[in-house]
């Protein structure tokens, strides 16, 4: 059984681009840890360790900037990928970057889908690249739920059980995931569509994703229903239904 979702630190000092970065890893599958200069990264490997990647801007005021980090990083841990990111291509500071097989380097502005590639690609060969494999191989839910606490609660319980969660905050996120997401999904689990609304989104994966079986959360007798507060083992008929789908997707 797999362990975790590899985990990624990102580092950047501007708020924007560090919540715009931690959201694409999010939703595809990733734990992304956020810090907001050096210091705030060095203490969070202090107390959690170090990531299996780290993203990190090159330029962080006030403190150290993103070489240093991963240079004071590498003394834990000769072995860190370090993806770095950064508006000035030209900066001296880099000219040993592009020397170090360790490393890797993306121009800002970053596009969501270039960012992923080049994190699904350095990871490749690493431990957490082969727990990440081993989660996909058991199966790949789409999690669209609205409310963040149900959503968190429900991501928690299909990782502690071994699947791979793409995880989307509305269903724009869930048709970029399904129209852009490289591998198989298996299965899209979320809210029901609203009492009288036309056109159901869910509709649009019968295009792009045809195979994928579809399971609405629901709070009604028939249906699966969650309640954030219940031990997980009192809602047995959410993981039948997970599993069932999961083998007819799978067959």
């Amino acid at each position: 059984m797999p362990e975790r979702a590899p985990r990624i630190l990102v580092v950047d000092d501007e708020p924007a681009v560090r919540n715009l970065m931690a959201d694409v890893l999010r939703m595809n599958g990733y734990h992304a840890v956020t810090a907001k200069h050096g210091v705030e990264a060095l203490e969070i490997c202090d107390r959690d360790g170090l990531p299996d990647l780290l993203v990190t801007d090159v330029m962080m005021p006030p403190y150290f900037d993103g070489v240093e980090l991963v240079r004071r990083l590498r003394a834990r841990n000769p072995d860190l990928k370090a993806l770095y990111v950064s508006a000035y291509a030209g900066d001296p500071r880099l000219a040993e970057v592009f020397q170090d097989d360790l490393s890797d380097f993306l121009p800002k502005p970053l596009g969501p889908i270039v960012l992923l590639q080049r994190v699904e690609s350095m990871l490749d060969g690493t431990r957490g690249a082969l727990e990440r494999d081993s989660f996909r191989q058991r199966g790949t839910i789409l999690l669209c739920v609205a409310d963040v606490h149900r959503r968190q609660w429900v991501r928690e319980c299909l990782t502690g059980s071994g699947f791979w969660v793409l995880d989307a905050a509305h269903p724009a996120e869930a048709q970029f995931l399904g129209r852009w997401h490289e591998g198989v999904i298996h299965l899209l689990l979320s809210d029901p569509p609203k009492p009288g609304q036309d056109g159901q989104w869910h509709r649009y994966f019968s295009e792009h994703r045809p195979a994928m079986d579809v399971l609405f959360v629901e709070e009604c007798q028939e249906s699966v229903s969650l309640i954030p507060d219940a031990p997980r083992d009192t809602i047995p008929e959410l993981w039948e239904n997970v599993r069932q789908s999961l083998v007819r997707a799978l067959v």
